[in-house]
């Protein structure tokens, strides 16, 4: 074949290659062009808000063991979950957002919602002193967020973390440490941790701490072995758990159905607590809740909650 012609039939084939693509393109549904994508920003607006979010350090959700994540939760519409929600008892519930003080934007944008939500700072990060400070004028809970040994060493807890091999004294030493750098703190839970939380000696020292200091604890509950929440009770310390983690999946139409089914638990027992991150499409989720389902229910400080 002449070189010419194959010259020809090679431009061609690129030629209906681009065609096709922009007819594919062009037939796509609406919404998904123009609607906000799963980081709750339009594309635009997520490259400048990328620059603002990148985290200085992990959290253990997407590594989780099967046994330290939240139920799933069955898929459900908008216009459904409103319904369901409507049809009950007004519910009590608390949302802890976990890993506050890395996050310049993000967490200045969670802590201006119109949503009672408890805030959760880690100590050593750049950022938590004067979000604690914003956090603690507009009224919401402050907590410390406590970084504890997990069980899969290739997650990085934090500097300062809790170790359980560490000496009695390096412990209360190390929590004393955290508690004085998170301003207006009234509890503590604990970040990551599913490995110190099982060890009830360990978990015995901090609880002492928080008590000389008149703080309250709340197990996150990354184990389903912790022993936060009983070695709390036996001190007489006033303490709960998280039930439900509202964002494993982080694409803001899962995290409401986890909004929907902390509401259907609080309803079924009176009250119940979620933990969340400043994730984009975690601010997305609540940004939508606050002007829909979230008006009918009651968002408590988790401090509400406690017994």
């Amino acid at each position: 074949m002449p070189a010419d012609m194959l010259r020809t039939i090679a431009g061609l084939a690129i030629v209906l290659t681009l065609l096709a693509g922009m007819l594919l393109y062009s037939c796509r549904p609406f919404k998904e062009q123009n609607n906000l994508n799963k980081t709750g920003f339009r594309p635009a607006e997520a490259a400048v808000a990328h620059l603002f979010i990148t985290p200085l350090i992990i959290c253990t959700l997407p590594g989780y063991p099967l046994d330290e994540r939240s139920e799933t939760v069955p898929d459900m519409e908008p216009s459904q979950q409103e319904t369901a929600i409507k049809s009950s008892p007004v519910p009590r519930i608390a949302i802890i957002i976990d890993d506050m003080g890395f996050h310049r934007l993000l967490g200045d944008q969670l802590l201006k919602l119109d949503l009672n939500l408890t805030f959760s700072f880690l100590p050593h990060a750049p950022l938590t002193t004067d979000q604690a400070r914003a956090a603690h004028r507009a009224g919401r809970d402050v907590l410390v967020h406590l970084p504890m040994e997990p069980k899969d060493a290739s997650w990085d807890p934090g500097p300062g973390a809790l170790m359980v091999g560490d000496p009695p004294e390096l412990i209360k030493e190390k929590t004393e440490q955290m508690l004085a750098a998170v301003p207006h703190a009234i509890g503590a839970n604990n970040h990551m941790g599913s490995r110190f939380t099982e060890n009830q000696a360990a978990m015995r020292l901090v609880i002492a701490i928080l008590q000389k200091h008149s703080l309250f604890f709340i197990d996150s509950f990354t184990s389903l072995h912790s022993q936060g929440l009983q070695a709390a009770r036996q001190a007489g310390l006033p303490s709960t758990r998280r039930h439900i983690f509202l964002d494993n999946d982080q694409d803001p139409d899962l995290i409401l159905h986890q909004l929907t089914e902390l509401i259907a638990l609080a309803r079924r027992q009176g009250t119940a607590i979620g933990i969340g991150h400043p994730y984009p499409a975690t601010l997305a989720a609540l940004t939508r809740c606050q002007k829909t389902f979230c008006r009918e229910i009651e968002i408590v400080g988790v401090h509400q909650l406690l017994r």
